[in-house]
């Protein structure tokens, strides 16, 4: 249970996604980012590496007659090819898949950084400190009285 002084705190997000079983200030959006984050870089390693694993030349064959070679020669130039767009694919995810998983680090330390500096700092607003008290009825009426003071009288000098 947390304390009360800790629910003050929090920013009425972070207090709605508490209420509703969230999992603090990384809140219930890590999840799926980070399966998707995952997701992008692994496949994307995958596509690389499968694609670094098919041989790409065709092997000549003196067997095999001139025109069935270059027929061979073609289809292996074509399949290169769609290996190189794999590849790059696979890049472009393995990269995309660390954007994101970067990103999410660095809001997931923003987020402690924000909550550690809440617990630390109380409550303040820019550098000056508030701190609320009670008071009494009758401390009230002197603290009005005090901060009440009268209109400052204009100067009286030879000229009025």
């Amino acid at each position: 249970m947390a304390s009360p002084r800790a629910a003050e705190l929090r920013s009425p997000g972070e207090a709605a996604a508490a209420a509703a079983g969230g999992g603090g200030p990384a809140g219930p959006g890590a999840g799926p980012g980070l399966a998707l984050a995952l997701g992008c870089a692994l496949s994307g390693a995958a596509l690389v590496v499968l694609a670094g694993a098919v041989p790409r030349a065709a092997r000549p064959d003196p067997a095999v007659p001139a025109r069935q070679m270059e027929r061979l020669e073609e289809r292996a130039a074509r399949l290169r090819a769609r290996l190189d767009r794999c590849t790059v694919a696979g890049l472009a995810l393995l990269a995309l898949g660390g954007l994101l998983l970067a990103a999410l680090l660095l809001a997931a330390a923003a987020a402690r950084r924000r909550a550690r500096a809440a617990r630390r700092t109380g409550g303040t607003y820019g550098s000056v400190r508030l701190r609320m008290r009670r008071v009494s009825a009758e401390g009230t009426r002197a603290l009005l009285e005090s901060q009440l003071s009268p209109p400052p009288q204009p100067p009286e000098g030879p000229g009025s």
